[in-house]
C-alpha cells in the first residue's frame, strides 16, 4: 500500500498527494511506535523538527501541487536561510529570529523589495508547515511589517518612451539571437496589452485570436483568466512573429527566458540613457495613463482592472503616480472655479462657486 493511492489520500481527507504523504509517513510512525512502544523524544514526543528538514518537502508541495514555476528561486532562497538560522527549529523561530534574518539579509546587500520576498515566501512556508501538522504555534511573520518600496517604480515621461522605443528597435536590429532579438516586438506588445514579463514571454498562438489575447487561469500570476484586446499597434508584430513557431510567440529557449530580460534591460538602459529602467515600468506608465486620463471618459474602472489582472481597487491605485502637468491641472480647475483665479487652459468655466 503506497500513501499516494486514492483510497489513502481519501482516508487521510486530501486530495494533496505531497501532504498525503507526509500525513502517512507520521501516522505510520505513531503506529510504530506505539505497536513497539519505542519513543523517539521526551515523554514520547517526536523529535523536534529543524528549518532545514522540510526544506525539500516543502519546495516538493510547491512545485507539485502548487504547479509554481518559480519554485527552482524558492528553493534557492529557502537554502539561504539555515545559513542564518544554524540548527533552529521551526517551533522556535520568534520575531527576534526573524529580526535577525532581515539585518543578515540587508548585510548581504539584498533590496527591501528582495527582503519582503523572502518574508512573503515563509509566511507561506509556515502556513504550510502548520497545515502539514509540522508545528502548532503561530506564524512568526504576522509581526513583520513589510517595507514600502512602491516609491521606486515610476512611469516614464512620453519623451522617455520615444527612447525606449528607438533603443528597442536598434537593439533588435544589432542582436543576432535570443531575447533581445526580439526587444522592439516585445517592449510594444507589453506597452500596449500590459501584460507581465513572464505571461508576455511564455504567451502561446493557442491564446491569440483574431481580436483578442485569452490567458488562461494557470499562466497568469493572478491566478485569474485575462482577455485582451489586440491593438494596432501590435498586430503587425503578432503576423512578423506567426511563422517563426508553431507553439510560442516568442520562440526562446529556457536559457533566454532566464538571462535573457536582464540582458536585454541591460542594452535598453545602455542606448536610452534611462538607468533606471525595467520591463515592469511600462506597465506602470500605461496603467497610470489609463487610470488618470481614461478613467472617467467612457472607460470605468473595472475595465482597467480587468486589463491589469487586478482583483483590488487599491492595487490598481498603487499605478497612480503623481505627475508636475496632472497636478498643474488639477490646481488649475481649482483656479478656475474660485473667485480670483485665472482661468485655468482647457477649463469650461470660470466664476464663483455653484451654491
Amino acid at each position: 500500500m503506497k500513501p499516494h493511492d486514492q483510497r489513502i489520500r481519501f482516508s487521510l481527507k486530501t486530495k494533496n498527494p505531497v501532504r498525503a504523504r507526509t500525513l502517512f509517513e507520521q501516522e505510520l510512525k505513531a503506529q510504530w511506535d506505539r505497536y513497539f512502544g519505542i519513543h523517539t523524544g521526551p515523554a514520547g514526543g517526536a523529535p523536534p523538527i529543524r528549518f532545514i528538514d522540510l526544506i525539500d518537502e516543502y519546495i516538493a508541495y510547491v512545485r507539485n501541487a502548487k504547479k509554481a514555476k518559480s519554485w527552482p528561486m524558492l528553493k534557492q532562497r529557502l537554502r539561504i536561510i539555515p545559513e542564518i538560522w544554524p540548527e533552529i527549529t521551526i517551533g522556535k523561530i520568534g520575531p527576534r529570529d526573524i529580526a535577525a534574518l532581515d539585518q543578515k539579509l540587508a548585510a548581504m546587500g539584498r533590496s527591501e523589495y528582495t527582503r519582503n520576498h523572502y518574508m512573503g515566501l515563509l509566511k507561506a512556508f509556515f502556513n504550510w508547515a502548520k497545515r502539514a501538522k509540522h508545528f502548532n504555534g503561530g506564524n512568526p511573520i504576522k509581526e513583520f511589517k513589510p517595507y514600502i518600496v512602491n516609491s521606486k517604480r515610476r512611469e516614464f515621461t512620453p519623451a522617455e518612451m520615444a527612447r525606449i522605443f528607438n533603443a528597442a528597435d536598434k537593439l533588435e536590429q544589432e542582436a543576432q539571437r535570443g531575447l533581445p532579438k526580439y526587444a522592439a516586438r516585445l517592449i510594444r506588445l507589453l506597452s500596449f496589452t500590459e501584460m507581465l514579463l513572464g505571461e508576455a514571454i511564455n504567451l502561446k498562438w493557442a491564446y491569440v485570436g483574431p481580436a483578442e489575447i485569452r490567458i488562461p487561469r494557470t499562466e497568469t500570476k493572478q491566478k485569474k483568466e485575462k482577455a485582451i484586446p489586440i491593438m494596432p499597434e501590435v498586430a503587425a508584430d503578432l503576423d512578423s512573429l506567426r511563422a517563426l513557431d508553431p507553439v510560442f510567440v516568442f520562440p526562446l529557449d529556457q536559457t533566454a527566458k532566464t538571462v535573457g530580460p536582464k540582458w536585454t534591460i541591460a542594452k535598453i538602459r545602455g542606448f536610452s540613457g534611462i538607468k533606471d529602467f525595467i520591463f515592469h515600468g511600462l506597465r506602470h506608465t500605461a496603467a497610470s495613463i489609463m487610470v488618470s486620463d481614461a478613467l472617467g471618459h467612457g472607460v470605468g474602472l473595472a475595465d482597467i482592472m480587468e486589463i491589469l489582472g487586478h482583483s483590488k481597487v487599491e492595487t490598481t491605485m498603487r499605478y497612480l503616480h503623481a505627475n508636475e502637468g496632472r497636478k498643474r491641472t488639477a490646481l488649475g480647475t481649482v483656479a478656475d472655479r474660485l473667485p480670483g483665479g485665472k482661468k485655468a487652459p482647457g477649463a469650461r468655466n470660470k466664476g464663483k462657486i455653484e451654491e
